[in-house]
């Protein structure tokens, strides 16, 4: 199954909501419009897969079964864009993820911060397995991007000496 892109949010300041778009344009210097850690970066657009956040749900639920329907929101996580289909790998670091007419490059994993527990207990340590909270990246190309663009990511050719 090909993956595409299943959401889009943005926060106009660090601690503000985040906030869903149905569309959105990347540049290199804002990343996702409106969001307020678009500056370039190694972090410029985070990236969450939805198939890791839905494990850590299942994991949630079980530890906290009374917890309310909007604590599975992919928004507690607070990343710019969820992707349908794919878990990401530490391979995939240094690969590129093509959505509309954006290229990104997958720099590093987002590591889970005390700010986790505070939307949800529990919630960092179930996000810190690798690369469970998603994938951080820099903006390649810019463009404009909507739900249910495919998402295509290109693995990074092998860059070793040769011998």
């Amino acid at each position: 199954m090909q993956a595409s892109l299943k959401g889009i949010a943005v926060r106009a300041y660090q601690h503000a909501p985040m906030q869903t778009l149905n569309h959105a344009v990347v540049t290199v210097n804002e990343g996702v419009a409106r969001d307020a850690r678009g500056k370039p970066s190694l972090r410029q657009v985070t990236v969450l897969s939805e198939v890791s956040w839905l494990q850590v749900c299942r994991q949630l639920k079980a530890l906290q079964p009374t917890l309310p329907p909007y604590a599975f929101s992919w928004l507690n996580r607070r990343a710019n864009l969820l992707i349908s289909h794919k878990v990401f790998s530490t391979t995939d670091i240094g690969s590129t993820i093509s959505i509309g007419s954006c290229i990104l490059e997958i720099t590093q994993p987002c590591n889970p911060c005390i700010k986790m527990d505070r939307r949800l207990k529990g919630l960092q340590a179930l996000l810190t397995p690798a690369l469970t909270a998603g994938v951080c990246c820099k903006v390649i190309n810019g463009g404009y991007i909507k739900l249910g663009d495919a998402m295509t990511l290109t693995p990074q050719p092998y860059q070793g000496l040769l011998l």
